[in-house]
């Protein structure tokens, strides 16, 4: 049974390619994927039969339908480092 929300973080040394490929499995599956870039302060949300959403640091993400009524705050989980 595939999961009805992923989510990654993303380190620098991960390859784009291993990152796509999983996408596209996410996608097959329909699952609701965040990919977390910590250094680069952003969430890229990937829904089904939706674009892409970048969330920024101001921003918030939620879960849709996967868990009703979830949010998070970018600020509340992402820290800077100084």
């Amino acid at each position: 049974m595939p999961p009805d929300l992923a989510v990654e973080v993303i380190s620098p040394t991960d390859k784009v390619s291993v990152i796509r490929r999983k996408l596209a499995l996410y996608a097959e599956m329909g699952t609701l994927v965040w990919l977390v870039y910590p250094e680069r302060h952003l969430v890229e949300v990937y829904a089904p039969d939706a674009p892409v959403e970048i969330v920024s640091m101001d921003g918030e993400i939620s879960s849709g339908d996967v868990l009703p009524g979830f949010s998070l705050k970018l600020r509340d989980f992402l820290t800077i480092q100084e």
